[in-house]
């Protein structure tokens, strides 16, 4: 969502949301069903869903965006639309699971190709240092051997995938990096 036409950002609409009643509520929930609802019902739409389904999964997904984001006040760290339909995917694989239904496992990380045996320290060094603080403690934790799990519930994600995610692309930042470093060495 970031920023809509009415110049409403994620911070004012989850601060609307999080009054729980009121005009800015209000207003919130309007920009949520303007911006979020149509994505995330036509997704679900097209994954074995009919519409009452789809409104429900979404509904459900509002509350637990509330009662995560501002009764138990964790911290946003994507978009307002992205988290509400994180929220929705986790919700459609558990009613595909309870019917029976195999959902498609997630992408597999790219293979990294790179041995960092050769690649210079004072790369490594600096591409770390372009990474996120966030996106270096991550792939820091992730060496350390901490389970998706334990990072999802460290950095305040919905899901271990949502975190699995966040580290294939953190690692896909330093990775194309390192590339972009070696290929200005030749």
């Amino acid at each position: 969502m970031s920023k809509d036409q009415d110049g409403r950002n994620d911070e004012n609409v989850l601060v609307g949301f999080c009054k729980g009643e009121g005009k800015e509520y209000l207003r919130a929930i309007e920009c949520l069903d303007k911006n979020c609802r149509p994505k995330v019902v036509s997704w679900l739409l097209k994954h074995q869903m009919d519409k009452r389904q789809a409104k429900e999964i979404y509904e459900e997904a509002l509350t637990d965006a509330y009662v995560n984001l501002c009764i138990l006040k964790k911290p946003l760290t994507t978009s307002l639309c992205g988290y509400i339909f994180s929220i929705s995917r986790n919700k459609w694989r558990k009613e595909m699971g309870s019917k029976g239904i195999p959902v498609e496992p997630p992408p597999e990380p790219p293979v990294n190709p790179m041995d960092e045996g050769i690649i210079p320290p004072e790369i490594i060094k600096a591409c770390r240092g372009r990474l996120s603080q966030r996106c270096r403690d991550i792939l820091d934790d992730a060496d350390r051997g901490l389970s998706m799990e334990e990072i999802a519930k460290k950095y305040g994600y919905s899901d271990d995938r949502s975190a699995k995610q966040t580290k294939y692309r953190c690692w896909a930042d330093f990775v194309n990096c390192v590339k972009e470093q070696l290929s200005k060495e030749i």
